[in-house]
């Protein structure tokens, strides 16, 4: 079973996967931040057409497949014939979930409204729930996930520090905030641990940057390129 790590060192997510280096929201993008070592991996979940669960972050196959379309008018089986780049084939978040558990944590972005219910029914049938963090900007998710699974973390994720983000985190029990990196700041840290919760920083890239979040008081941070902040945030 995962558990997190020792100490103050934030817990880095593998964003995509370890995406700065092979086709994001892959198996093998999965499988090298696995190998670098993140304690960590996320990944976006949609649902197509057939109501399969899978693992793209576009409303469209476009921009990361050789195919086009949008995922919710194709099917599970049209879009696994598509070649997500150096041959991978969208996953599903059943596989993702096969290949992290036991090994990381597993942080899943809910991209659309109403699938909550589908994603935490496959991990509370087939998962530990203490190694799954659901996430996600639809406030309405994490709302609605909060009073029928406590067993499972849930974060919000916003793309500003908007006045009413820390009164919102704590109304809703979410138990983190998710916000930009170039937006979060001390004071906001602290009030959100003040309050219980934690904080999450995306997407940071640069071991400068990383140093930085790190001491505003950053309890995750989302990274493409894990074994880059790894390397950062190691003690010297």
């Amino acid at each position: 079973m995962w558990s997190e790590p020792a100490g103050r060192m934030p817990i880095v997510v593998a964003h995509r996967g370890a995406s700065a280096y092979e086709p994001e929201n892959t198996l093998r993008a999965i499988r090298l931040a696995l190998t670098q070592g993140a304690p960590a991996v996320e990944v976006d979940v949609r649902r197509t057409k057939d109501g399969a669960l899978a693992v793209l972050h576009d409303e469209t196959v476009n921009r990361t497949t050789d195919g086009s379309g949008s995922i919710a008018g194709l099917t599970l089986d049209q879009i696994r014939r598509l070649d997500a780049g150096r041959g991978e084939r969208v996953p599903t978040l059943d596989e993702v979930l096969d290949t992290v558990k036991g090994r990381a944590l597993a942080v899943v972005e809910i991209k659309e409204r109403g699938l909550w219910r589908p994603v935490v029914e496959l991990v509370r049938d087939h998962y530990d729930p203490r190694g799954v963090i659901v996430v996600s900007f639809h406030r309405s998710e994490i709302a609605d996930l909060r009073g029928t699974h406590p067993e499972i973390r849930r974060g919000a994720l916003f793309v500003y520090a908007v006045s009413d983000v820390l009164t919102w985190t704590v109304e809703a029990q979410a138990d983190f905030a998710g916000l930009r990196h170039d937006v979060v700041t001390r004071e906001f840290a602290d009030s959100l641990h003040q309050a219980g919760r934690s904080l999450l920083v995306w997407t940071v890239n640069d071991a400068e940057r990383a140093r930085a979040v790190a001491a505003l008081g950053a309890d995750f941070i989302a990274t493409d390129a894990p074994d880059v902040i790894l390397r950062a945030l190691a003690p010297r």
